[in-house]
């Protein structure tokens, strides 16, 4: 389910227009457009959007979502708070690469038993040959 389906169901179930939701969290109402075209939303953008519908982050980037969305105690604790905020949307940031890049799965993947100087020695050959 693609992240348009999810938030057009999230809209459903709260009874309230895309494009009012857009104007609430403070972007512009074209994004929806974006979104329903295959577009994806950055990591900032998807935290307003859990915060104003109560749901956790992870619901955006499970396969199936829940029937509906879990009760306002359940997500508590993925709630961020205010200092938080810019290190999870950087996390998000970071999983839509993931999800959308293949490379990037496999780059990871190879990272994965990788000690932290092969890391260091991996990120100086990239740097290199990124110049």
């Amino acid at each position: 389910m693609s992240f348009y389906d999810k938030f057009i169901g999230l809209c459903r179930d709260k009874d309230v227009k895309q494009s009012r939701v857009c104007t609430d969290i403070g972007i512009n109402k074209s994004a929806a457009s974006r979104w329903k075209n295959g577009g994806v939303p950055d990591g900032s953008t998807v935290l307003k959007i859990c915060k104003y519908f109560d749901v956790p982050v992870s619901y955006f980037y499970e396969d199936e979502p829940p029937q509906e969305p879990p009760p306002a105690e359940a997500t508590k604790n993925d709630a961020p708070d205010a200092e938080k905020g810019d290190e999870y949307a950087e996390v998000i940031d970071l999983l839509t690469e993931l999800r959308e890049r293949s490379e990037m799965r496999m780059l990871f993947k190879l990272a994965k038993g990788a000690t932290r100087e092969d890391v260091e020695q991996a990120v100086k050959i990239i740097e290199a040959l990124r110049k």
